[in-house]
């Protein structure tokens, strides 16, 4: 099992050769159905223990590998992850600096973005380079089946120091839905038209978004009066005389940082007369 959940049974098969000094293994993991059986994981290949470079020789295949076993490694990020990934990798290079080439096939894939607190679903099939999964017209749907298209990239160190450089372009998206408790400075919904960018490292990730308020948005801002609001380090407003008093909240400039997470908005939107 992995994080208190079942993912099947597990079998070994393992020997060492005395004529290349190398060891074999053989790792599945088979799902028990009602009415079949499935190998969710089959990790495959040979370690040269004695060799100082080039030495593991790998191949793994996963089938319906179900994504909620992965919820704990993204805590404070996402959560809600479900869905099922298939796909075929190959792993050479040193033990400490593995190289992993291969595809992966995301369905029905689904995840929460905890700060935003909109859910997010997508299929897509994601080739996998050493050191860099690129991202490419990936489609993406938001709870009421709106859609955004994601290019970019996402780079690591052989499998250290993950970063991401996306580009998020929505057509109508749910882009924020949070209440006073995530964040009780700027909270509410957003449903929203223009560009988001995501940036950094894992552990301090930005995103930047610049977005048109559409129909369906609220935003709350709990500030006593305009002084406070002219004040606040969080909020700017710009370009004041752009729309009439009675139009519009022009532009609001809103950094928040995520509490521990190392997760960092920047909101520029401008606030139409659709939002509230």
């Amino acid at each position: 099992g992995l994080n208190n959940e079942r993912i099947g049974e597990a079998r070994l098969l393992s020997n060492w050769s005395n004529l290349d000094k190398s060891i074999y293994a053989n790792v599945q993991i088979i799902n028990t159905g009602n009415r079949s059986n499935s190998r969710v994981l089959n990790l495959r290949g040979f370690y040269y223990p004695t060799r100082e470079k080039d030495n593991l020789s790998i191949d793994l295949t996963l089938e319906n590998f179900r994504l909620k076993f992965l919820n704990q490694f993204f805590q404070g990020i996402i959560s809600q992850l479900e869905g099922i990934a298939s796909g075929e990798f190959t792993i050479r290079g040193d033990i400490n600096k593995p190289v992993i080439k291969g595809s992966l096939e995301l369905l029905r894939t689904a995840f929460l973005i905890d700060y935003l607190n909109v859910k997010y679903s997508l299929q897509h099939k994601i080739d996998v380079k050493p050191g860099l999964i690129p991202i490419e017209n990936l489609i993406m749907f938001d709870s009421a089946g709106n859609q955004a298209t994601v290019n970019g990239k996402i780079t690591n160190n052989y499998l250290t120091d993950w970063a991401f450089d996306l580009k998020i372009k929505p057509s109508t998206l749910l882009a924020l839905n949070t209440g006073p408790k995530q964040n009780e400075l700027f909270y509410g919904s957003a449903v929203a038209t223009g560009d988001v960018l995501i940036k950094g490292p894992l552990e301090n990730i930005e995103m930047g978004i610049t977005a048109l308020t559409n129909k369906g948005t609220a935003i709350v801002i709990p500030l006593n009066t305009a002084g406070s609001v002219g004040s606040s380090d969080f909020i700017r407003f710009v370009n004041t005389a752009r729309y009439d008093a009675s139009d519009s909240m022009t532009y609001i400039t809103k950094p928040i940082v995520g509490s521990g997470t190392g997760f960092n908005i920047n909101l520029n939107a401008e606030i139409t007369p659709d939002a509230s």
